[in-house]
């Protein structure tokens, strides 16, 4: 007798808070039939571990402990060097799925975040089409050639990349929502597409404009936030809520296309929500205070080196998401006008993220809690 297969559908970084309200006033029809029909579980985040760290323990079945890819930038270990820790390069075992294809399994993987394409697979990969961190690996395939494949039937994604390193205009964030709508649409085809060219005993996809959506338009969306601006076009205000609706969408389009010995899975990685720490501004201060490791190149252009500074300033970063250190007083230098020493560290936030949920015979994961702490003076 055949074993059930499983369709698992990855949403990166969907608030669940959002996602359960949403659902509940009518937005999200597919995840209220979920949440209504099929088994929910948490899952958390431990502490001072990056949120997309989830992705890594997911792929691997290992602690960040045992991983070791739990924020963006680390030390080296046995060095003072820092190192881009997310890499997909630094996956220290196999993804999961590789272990059921060597078990004999059909496998399909569309965009898994933080994954490295397998050199041998019973099936198929495709690595950062869609992606959110699409960094973390060069975009590529199993077969090589299907990269281009998918390319010349979906074309490439309407956003190669989330940031543009300035504040964006209102015309700009306009379009970066059209963008991402278009990006769920095109992610929808090419997820139903790859589907249906067999039948898979495992079949795993990822949605990640949420990821995006979340972070770029959040304060567009929460009235408490300081860049919240009450007056711009309510198509912003909705930004999140209407990807939110085109993923609904998608997942509906391919809960319809299995058959009933197959299950299906959705994980809500890690929510999304507002950042106050202030660890943002770390190197700007240290900029002021003179003690950065700037030092003028031989063409005289500046050139920011990873000095001992820059390592105190992750060490700093890393405290502030741990919330175990309080900060009482900083001395000033120079009277830097952003910076006063009266710096105290608090939570400020408690959300609830629940992540997954199934259709029939589904678990549903989910990040329970997490700690923010907000810059206070």
């Amino acid at each position: 007798m055949r074993s059930p297969r499983l369709l698992f559908i990855g949403l990166d970084a969907v608030d669940s808070a959002l996602a359960r309200r949403w659902a509940g006033e009518g937005y999200l029809p597919t995840m209220a039939r979920l949440l209504a029909s099929g088994a929910v579980a948490p899952i958390v985040t431990p502490a001072a571990v990056l949120e997309g760290g989830v992705w890594p323990t997911f792929l691997t079945s290992q602690s960040p402990a045992t991983h070791g890819m739990f924020a963006y930038q680390q030390i080296k270990r046995g060095t003072y060097d820092l190192e881009v820790a997310l890499n997909a390069a630094r996956l220290p075992v196999p993804p999961f799925w590789e272990q059921l294809s060597r078990a004999g399994k059909r496998v399909a993987v569309i965009d898994a975040p933080f994954a490295r394409p397998a050199k041998r697979l019973n099936g198929i990969q495709v690595t950062n089409w869609g992606a959110h961190d699409a960094w973390s690996w060069e975009r590529s395939s199993y077969p090589a050639s299907l990269i281009d494949d998918v390319v010349r039937r979906f074309g490439d994604h309407p956003v190669p990349s989330c940031n543009l390193g300035r504040k964006r205009t209102v015309e700009e964030y306009q379009r970066l929502r059209d963008q991402l709508i278009e990006g769920v649409r095109r992610k929808t085809r090419l997820l139903r597409y790859s589907l249906e060219l067999e039948d898979w005993d495992f079949f795993l996809g990822v949605f990640s404009e949420s990821h995006c959506a979340g972070h770029h338009f959040w304060h567009f969306l929460d009235p408490d936030h300081p860049r919240h601006d009450p007056s711009v076009a309510p198509e912003l205000t909705t930004a999140i809520l209407d990807v939110y609706r085109e993923i609904d969408a998608g997942v509906a389009t391919l809960l319809e296309r299995v058959e009933d010995d197959t299950h299906a899975l959705v994980l809500l990685s890690h929510g999304m929500g507002p950042f106050y720490t202030g660890a943002h501004l770390l190197q700007s201060v240290l900029d002021r205070l003179g003690m950065s490791g700037t030092v003028p190149s031989e063409s005289d252009s500046p050139v920011v080196e990873q000095s001992a500074w820059n390592r105190w300033a992750i060490a700093l970063q890393t405290a502030a998401r741990l919330n175990t250190s309080r900060l009482s007083t900083i001395p000033t230098y120079g009277n830097p006008s952003c910076f006063t020493g009266c710096t105290t560290w608090g939570n400020c936030r408690r959300a609830s993220f629940p992540a997954l949920v199934s259709s029939k015979t589904t678990s549903r994961l989910s990040r329970d809690t997490r700690m923010v702490p907000r810059w206070t003076c």
